[in-house]
Parts: C-alpha cells; sequence; structure tokens
C-alpha cells in the first residue's frame, strides 16, 4: 500500500483545547480499548462523510470549532478527502481524555492507503471540539 500524500496542514482542523493531542498517532501494535461505543463510530463514520462533501452538521460542533472551521476549510478539506472515495476500513485504534474531551483516533483505510482521523468530543455537551486528519507513515 502506498502512503497517501496528503498536505497535513491542509488536513488539520484542531482546537487549542485538544492540539496537545495531536501527536496521538495510532500505534501499528495492538493495544487494549475501552468497549468500543457503536454510536460514536457511527458519528466518526458520519463526520468522515461530511468532511468529504464539505457539509458539516454545524449543530454537533462546539462554538470554538464552529468558528474555526469556515467555509473555506471545510472546502479545502472536502478537495483532499473526496477524491479518497469511500473507506475500506474503520477501525478505532485509542480512546484518550484531555480533561475537558475524549478523544477517538480511529484509522480510516482507503485504497491508496489509511489516515488517522482524530474526533475531540466533550463528554459534558456531546460537541465536536477538534477534528484532524493524518497520513500513517509507513503503511
Amino acid at each position: 500500500m502506498r502512503i497517501l500524500s496528503v498536505p497535513a496542514l491542509a488536513l488539520a482542523v484542531l482546537l487549542p483545547a485538544i492540539a496537545s493531542a495531536q501527536s496521538a498517532a495510532p500505534s501499528a501494535s495492538p493495544v487494549a480499548l475501552p468497549s468500543e461505543d457503536p454510536a460514536i463510530t457511527a458519528r466518526a463514520k458520519d463526520l468522515l462523510h461530511q468532511a468529504q462533501t464539505g457539509q458539516f452538521d454545524r449543530t454537533q460542533l462546539d462554538g470554538k470549532m464552529n468558528a474555526a472551521l469556515t467555509d473555506a476549510i471545510a472546502k479545502n478539506l472536502a478537495s483532499q478527502l473526496s477524491p479518497l472515495g469511500p473507506p475500506t476500513g474503520f477501525k478505532l485504534a485509542q480512546i484518550t481524555s484531555d480533561g475537558t474531551y475524549k478523544v477517538y483516533v480511529y484509522v480510516v483505510a482507503f485504497k491508496d492507503g489509511p489516515l488517522a482521523m482524530q474526533i475531540a468530543i466533550d463528554p459534558a455537551t456531546g460537541k465536536i471540539g477538534g477534528l484532524w486528519f493524518k497520513p500513517i507513515p509507513g503503511q
């Protein structure tokens, strides 16, 4: 499988609250995970679709994320994710918490290679506070 060549800056939509978690790339070795929540995974898949189309349901975003995710950023994100086509795999790799947000990292497989997709959700409100995509080197 070749590595996807996608500029990380154009794929990053991060807020300061989760910037420290952006280095949390999924590990190649298996790790014990808490039970996967099917509702969160379904939401993550829907969020990926929204990112690929550039049409976000802004009611799902917290105020800072809504402000950070401008129409121009959404359009740029869609222009890079849309050509990847539908995912061929979607697997939870890691769950962490930074005290405010619960951060879910998924490995999303595409025909040309995988991406790490990181979503930060505020458990108190259920709102999305961060979204990040990054190619996974060496896979």
